[in-house]
């Protein structure tokens, strides 16, 4: 089919419409006949011929997931088609959200798992490691894991006290370090630090002098035997004491 327009010019079908061929500015209402879908057109002669033509419904009907759309008609049917739970429900892990519904499932699809704190002081007077009550977490074969620490103590005048981590986990790789810090510098300074390349290791206090501080430590365990990681704490004469306040967190990856 020719296209003819009123401004005297006539293109026989394939020619291309260029500028110099088009010396006047085309009115659309002066043509006549349609163009086929693949030369720009709807190969059509009424709305509803393109839309079929151009396979778009009409805007009163539902827009297809295969344009890249919903199913707009029915917000239940539009969240499933594009992967989203009510707002009501959980958020899935898969849209990288994490199960918002539940704070403890949430944290275990993010790999973190729920802190632990001591459940109560443990004051020591011997030289016997002894479990901090709380301060025990469970590790997974095959799984790599971050252990955070901090444990508030005291030590008593003339004490050499001392902390352990240990448990039954085992691990192809231990990397870590640990730092003591003392709210009046204890004997050899205001913080001492510590490497922990093995489970167990022993992080001692190294004072003589009655004292409170803090001991943080930040540790990375490639699991290889499923089992606990736990902190010990022991003194030596006097009491010292790992107080409240002391928490663990773990993190997985």
């Amino acid at each position: 089919m020719a296209l003819s327009f009123t401004t005297g010019n006539t293109f026989a079908a394939g020619d291309v419409v260029t500028a110099t061929k088009m010396n006047a500015q085309v009115n659309s209402s002066t043509y006549t006949g349609t163009l086929e879908v693949a030369k720009g057109g709807t190969g059509s002669a009424t709305a509803a011929d393109a839309r079929t033509a151009l396979s778009v419904p009409e805007s009163s009907t539902v827009m297809l997931k295969a344009n890249n759309l919903s199913d707009l008609a029915n917000a239940a049917t539009a969240r499933t088609n594009l992967g989203v739970a009510a707002s009501s429900a959980t958020l899935l892990v898969a849209n990288n959200l994490s199960d918002v519904a539940n704070a403890s499932t949430a944290r275990s699809n993010l790999g973190i798992e729920s802190p632990v704190a001591n459940s109560s002081q443990l004051d020591r007077t011997d030289n016997t490691y002894t479990d901090i009550p709380g301060l025990t977490l469970n590790l997974t074969s095959g799984t790599t894991y971050t252990v955070e620490t901090l444990i508030p103590f005291s030590v008593s005048s003339a004490s050499m006290t001392g902390f352990k981590i240990t448990g039954t986990a085992t691990g192809s790789s231990v990397a870590g370090v640990s730092f003591i810090s003392y709210s009046n510098g204890g004997s050899t300074g205001a913080l001492l630090t510590k490497s922990i390349t093995a489970i167990p290791t022993t992080v001692p206090c190294a004072t003589t002098n009655q004292d409170t501080g803090y001991l943080h430590a930040s540790v990375t365990i490639v699991c290889n035997g499923s089992g606990t990681i736990k902190w010990q704490f022991a003194g030596n004469s006097g009491t010292s004491s790992a107080l409240l306040g002391a928490w663990m967190k773990l993190y997985s990856y």
